[in-house]
């Protein structure tokens, strides 16, 4: 069965190893500084696109084309009906 969600960029992390069971390894595309907030554009190998946002100084070191597990808690998705 194929379902849709919708998780707000804020929801979404970047994680050292699949440390959720909600995880997906993705290609970062694109940094967007905002201020103290950083927008981070992400693609899955199936072709779907994620927006990370965050902030902080440590997330300053990746750069366009680093391989990235992304995840998020199951409590922020909402399932979208088809």
């Amino acid at each position: 069965m194929r379902f849709f969600f919708s998780i707000r960029p804020e929801n979404v992390q970047f994680y050292e190893s699949n440390a959720t069971p909600f995880t997906v390894s993705a290609t970062l595309q694109e940094i967007i500084y905002a201020g103290a907030i950083i927008k981070f554009i992400c693609e899955t190998t199936s072709g779907q696109r994620l927006i990370v946002q965050a902030s902080g100084d440590r997330l300053r070191t990746v750069k366009e084309g680093d391989e990235m597990i992304i995840g998020w808690d199951a409590k922020h998705a909402i399932v979208l009906s088809a």
